[in-house]
């Protein structure tokens, strides 16, 4: 892997010859910000990630090429709730094509049964806070119904026993991040820097 540097500004002439734009929302070409990357854990070539642009807006794409190309996957949602703004992702390791969304203005979690392709996300389900970072737990993640998922948010950590359906906060504070080892047997541990009110 070679990395080169395109800088905080225009990519109009990056030094990737085939470099191609996550989105033609800003013509003057600014960067996109990532502000968040999530890789399938069954394929590493299928990333996920939330963009903040510096003119304005957010919006949220995935690769299946390991990033030759990217496809839009929040803007059917955008179309219909202007204020959200992805801002995270999580994939279910046992079923890759359900991931789940975070976002922060509307703060709400959304789970796509598709990749995120048009139409396949499902309704909001609210969290009290802004999400910065969604895990899932691999112990429980067979069955989606069941599924535990654990966020990280401007209101504490919040878990979901119910594939994101319902939350109820288990730490209290704003959390900026949020990581966690859960062995296949014995205690889980986790770690989340959360300012206290």
């Amino acid at each position: 892997m070679t990395w080169h540097p395109i800088g905080p500004d225009f990519v109009f002439a990056p030094k990737n010859s085939p470099f191609k734009r996550l989105s033609r929302r800003n013509e003057y070409g600014r960067q996109g910000l990532v502000s968040s990357i999530c890789v399938d854990p069954t394929d590493a070539r299928t990333l996920y990630v939330a963009e903040r642009p510096s003119s304005g807006g957010t919006s949220a794409f995935r690769t299946t090429d390991d990033g030759a190309s990217w496809t839009p996957i929040a803007d059917s949602l955008q179309q219909t709730n202007p204020r959200l703004d992805p801002s995270c992702f999580a994939v279910n390791p046992d079923h890759p094509a359900t991931i789940y969304m975070g976002t922060l203005a509307d703060r709400g979690i959304y789970v796509s049964s598709n990749r995120g392709a048009a139409g396949s996300w499902g309704p909001r389900n609210a969290i009290n806070g802004s999400v910065r970072n969604i895990i899932v737990d691999p112990r429980t993640s067979a069955t989606l119904a069941t599924t535990v998922l654990y966020a990280a948010t401007t209101n504490g950590v919040f878990r979901s026993p119910d594939g994101g359906l319902t939350w109820a906060q288990v730490q209290t504070g704003d959390c900026w991040s949020l990581v966690a080892d859960m062995p296949a047997t014995g205690t889980a541990h986790f770690h989340a820097p959360c300012a206290q009110p």
